[in-house]
């Protein structure tokens, strides 16, 4: 899966129904939650073993919170990519507190900033590997109002983690673990 085909399917869907939410007006107060999925693309690197080529994946997103102001919220924010082949599954994610800022209160467009941790596991032969470390997340994205409490939300999301060591058991397999991901997704947001 390239990115460019779901970057042009994400922009095309966003540009029609971008008229029909504006119109609409975009309510904020409250509890919200947000989940979805998408592409992602993967770019680590380790002390010894350098840059590794990037990897793609599958992004899933899960997000929740409450509105301090109708045009900021707070909440939790998880990203991650996620990949499995030939019996080996992989998982870098994001577990971050957020703020998401909506420049105007008339339209769905917001940035998103948080920070917290980042982790790494998966299997690598037969043995499962994990660590986790610092974490930074940030994004955009636009809430397109379908009905008066269901929106879909196309996103763009980079989370960055030093994660450190990466270990099976008490066993270091890997020092100094760097992982940057970049995710375009589609949530589902119940505001």
């Amino acid at each position: 899966m390239k990115a460019s085909p779901v970057l042009a399917a994400l922009l095309t869907f966003t540009l029609g129904l971008a008229a029909r939410g504006a119109a609409q007006g975009q309510p904020r107060r409250g509890f919200w939650l947000a989940f979805g999925a998408g592409y992602s693309s993967l770019a680590s690197s380790c002390d010894g073993c350098g840059s590794l080529s990037s990897q793609s994946g599958i992004a899933g997103q899960f997000r929740m919170g409450t509105t301090l102001r109708p045009n900021l919220l707070v909440g939790l924010d998880l990203e991650s990519w996620n990949k499995s082949e030939g019996g080996k599954w992989a998982r870098s994610a994001n577990f971050t507190a957020a703020a998401y800022w909506y420049p105007s209160t008339s339209n769905g467009f917001y940035v998103k900033g948080g920070a917290g941790l980042s982790t790494v596991s998966g299997t690598v032969g037969g043995y499962a590997i994990d660590g986790t470390g610092f974490g930074l997340t940030g994004g955009l994205g636009y809430d397109l109002r379908l009905t008066k409490g269901f929106f879909l939300t196309p996103v763009a999301t980079y989370f960055w983690g030093s994660v450190g060591d990466i270990s099976t058991g008490s066993i270091v397999v890997s020092k100094g673990w760097k992982q940057s991901v970049l995710n375009l997704g589609l949530d589902a947001t119940l505001p």
